[in-house]
């Protein structure tokens, strides 16, 4: 004889846990309140009471040496609370048997090795230690295979006996009058299925069972009432019992598909709450939601058109640009800023060649060809003087028009606004690339357009766009979102003409690299798992997109990852700002060298002119346990003596420059015009007029300060009256002094007097460490 254990082995819950039942008991409690009357006091704590409530009835029948309990007895002892009546423990006892039949799942390889067994003629036979009674179960088994209607099913509430004990065993040999030694027991308990029946005599066959890994063990037990959490994990649960070999799929499912499916099916809802009848999915980040969403509609039966658009921040941002909206500060200063450390970066950005910028550039940059290297602060005032130079934005428009007139036509070739139900679909960002898209489209549409994003990190920032966000705020490692939504292909580079269509140009090299990075298991992973939470959620009928689930999965993936999600993630290919001509690792390994360099030996310069990858705490997290050790140990001795000693020689030079020109060490003089009045006779005044002379670049045609009198008795002979500014031909005030309020006050009197605010120039002194980027200055 053959005997199956019912629960794991033949069935399961479509929730995490047996608990979990428990979760949709309380929402169907809820749901019916007018019904069943039930106190809030038994609905808000359902969960814990029928939990507590079974411990009860357990130690209430061992005093009477009775093994198992009935479902009666769990809800009369949870009667002891004072708040139910006997409708009501009846009410709550048909709920739980119909919450159970209705949410069971059959484990079809165990399933098919007992439907084997059965046709070779052998004599098979179901027990099952369970408080829910012969009938409820036998109906449980019926929804899954028919063939369950004819095979003989004991249940230990039955006979009051367990198999924990032995004590049901012992009966079923009498029932089916077997002996011990003829007797093979298949279940997934290590102890009451394998243990108690092999020191019966009985030969056990232990099945495996899906498990839960320590992450989602870790979630249950401190989120386990959660409905949605519990519906999530059994769908990764029952995934689990295939046998899966890619770590890339069990990535996709395990991790990925529970965060991407939230936010899919919260767009979805979006979309039908708000009448939209075309979506736009944005590249690359769309491409998996894309596939969810389809997947939804699909079974909604919703008729909702999707389409996948090329775009990148490089191939729409520039050519948005018009003379009436030339944005070129905002476009760049909120572009990965601190990944443009050189004017070739700048007009990469710009998508113009250098030779031809230098032109418009302030200061003396054309007369120092062969250092391209620029600080922060170089950046900035650079990007703020072209942003406001007619001159340039007339060169520059004309340049981009034929990517400008490009990429109009393929909007208009893929997007169709003949009304205003449609809408984008993008995952994160600050919503400046929508602002952008809606430049480019105002000609044919002048409306606010739409936009849905996982995550929006800035409110109101581009006028005429309206921005729906899943989760808005900032999130600590707001990239981890964006290296989960992949697509095989590159960025956007731009757009060409091709048989009378409009066709994208792809970067090659990403999109091959994401593919041999194993993306299409990822994918497959999470198209199987969104697909299966679809059937469960609608089955329950429990929406599944919860903020606190999403956070709690991207907070394990951020910053307690396990070693597989870990170098999945961390070695994924990566191009962060959209327009690095290299494609490097998200978060790669660190090598001694860089692990020196970053944590021990750096002065000011940007951590991104040390680092290559995207996510330095994900490079630290891939070190070994000696490197980290060492990491640790560069932070402590950064600016102790050894710190101090690896960085003598840079400081060497640092120290020479202080020296020589104080406070002006490290001005940014390359900003400056050939011809400067210098404004302040100061310390910092004194040290930048040092500087200047010995700068064969720039010439102070005059000196001047309010107390130009005082300044000649101290023997600054060449310190005129401010008044003289008039009769002197220059093409620059620099503002020498340390106090930006005294700036502002000197920089007024000097517009008042009718200089234009064009010829006057103030940095701030304090920026040192802005200034000795890589050593410029």
């Amino acid at each position: 004889m053959y005997s199956f254990d019912v629960f794991d082995t033949l069935l399961t819950r479509i929730t995490a846990t047996p608990w979990g039942i428990f979760a949709i008991m309380k929402d169907r409690m809820s749901k019916e309140k007018e019904i069943n009357g039930l106190a809030e006091y038994v609905i808000d704590n359902f969960f814990e009471l029928r939990i507590h409530s079974e411990e009860l009835a357990r130690k209430a029948g061992a005093f009477q040496q009775i093994e198992e309990v009935t479902l009666q007895d769990i809800y009369r002892a949870m009667a002891v609370s004072g708040y139910l009546n006997e409708n009501q423990i009846a009410y709550l006892c048909r709920l739980e048997e119909d919450v159970e039949i209705a949410n069971v799942v059959g484990i079809a390889e165990n399933i098919q090795k007992l439907k084997e067994l059965s046709r070779q003629g052998e004599r098979v036979i179901l027990v099952s230690d369970m408080y829910l009674s012969e009938q409820t179960i036998q109906k449980m088994l019926l929804r899954t295979d028919e063939i369950f209607e004819k095979i003989p099913l004991y249940v230990s509430s039955e006979y009051g006996k367990r198999k924990t004990t032995g004590n049901l065993y012992r009966l079923v040999k009498e029932k089916e009058q077997v002996d011990f030694e003829d007797w093979t027991h298949i279940g997934d308990n290590v102890f009451q299925d394998v243990e108690i029946s092999c020191r019966l005599g009985i030969t056990p066959e232990l099945v495996e069972g899906a498990e839960l890994n320590g992450f989602e063990r870790k979630l249950l037990k401190s989120y386990g009432d959660n409905i949605r959490l519990q519906l999530m994990l059994g769908v990764i649960k029952r995934m689990g019992r295939k046998d899966i070999s890619k770590d890339a799929y069990n990535i996709g499912y395990r991790y990925a598909g529970p965060v991407l499916y939230s936010y899919a099916e919260w767009v979805v809802e979006q979309v039908v709450n708000k009448n939209i009848s075309r979506l736009y999915f944005i590249a690359r980040d769309g491409y998996l939601i894309k596939k969810i969403v389809d997947d939804i509609l699909n079974y909604k039966n919703l008729n909702i058109v999707t389409s996948y658009i090329y775009g990148s921040r490089k191939a729409w941002r520039m050519p948005s640009l018009s003379k009436e909206n030339y944005n070129l500060y905002q476009l760049i200063l909120w572009s990965h800023k601190r990944r443009i450390t050189t004017l070739e970066e700048l007009v990469s950005v710009m998508h113009l060649p250098l030779e031809e910028v230098y032109a418009y550039l302030p200061g003396t940059f054309e007369k120092d060809k062969g250092n391209t290297c620029i600080s922060p602060q170089e950046l900035e005032y650079i990007v703020r003087k072209l942003s406001i130079d007619e001159s340039f934005r007339d060169y520059h428009l004309q340049k981009l028009s034929d990517e400008k007139k490009m990429v109009k036509q393929y909007l208009t070739q893929e997007i169709d606004i003949s009304d205003d139900k449609f809408a984008f679909v993008d995952v994160s960002g600050g919503g400046l690339t929508q602002g952008c898209l809606r430049e480019l489209l105002k000609d044919r549409y002048d409306k606010p357009i739409r936009t849905f994003f996982f995550k929006i990190d800035r409110v109101n920032l581009v006028e005429g766009s309206i921005t729906d966000t899943f989760m808005p705020g900032f999130l600590e490692n707001n990239l981890t979102i964006e290296m989960m939504c992949r697509a095989p292909h590159g960025q956007t580079e731009g757009y060409a003409e091709k048989d009378g269509q409009i066709i994208p140009i792809l970067e090659a090299s990403e999109g091959e690299l994401i593919a041999a990075h194993g993306f299409y298991e990822y994918e497959n992973g999470i198209i199987d798992f969104a697909k299966r939470m679809y059937e469960i959620s609608t089955k329950v009928g429990v929406k599944i997109a919860s903020i606190k689930n999403v956070l709690l999965y991207l907070k394990h993936i951020a910053e307690e990852p396990t070693e597989d999600v870990l170098e999945y993630f961390a070695s994924m290919p990566s191009s962060e700002s959209g327009r690095g001509q290299e494609t490097v690792e998200y978060a790669p390994r660190l090598t001694k060298e860089e692990i020196k360099a970053i944590f021990l030996t750096h002065t000011s310069e940007p951590i991104q002119n040390l680092y290559k990858g995207t996510d330095l705490n994900y490079s630290v997290k891939r070190a070994t346990e000696a490197e980290r050790e060492l990491i640790e140990r560069y932070k402590k001795e950064h600016n102790g003596t050894l710190g101090r000693f690896y960085r003598q020689e840079a400081e060497k030079g640092l120290n020479a420059m202080r020296k020589q020109y104080g406070r002006a060490a490290f001005y940014p003089v390359r900003l400056l015009e050939e011809k400067v009045i210098l404004y302040g006779a100061g310390k910092f005044g004194r040290d930048l007029y040092c500087r200047l002379e010995k700068d064969n670049e720039h010439e102070v045609v005059l000196w001047v300060d309010k107390n130009a009198a005082v300044c000649r008795q101290q023997g600054l002979l060449n310190v005129c009256d401010v008044s003289s500014i008039k009769d002197t031909n220059y093409d620059q005030i620099v503002i020498a002094v340390m106090d930006g309020k005294l700036a502002n006050s000197i920089i007024g009197e000097l517009e008042k007097a009718g200089i234009s605010r064009e010829k006057i120039i103030w940095l701030s002194p304090s920026q040192e460490a802005e200034w000795r980027t890589r050593g410029i200055g």
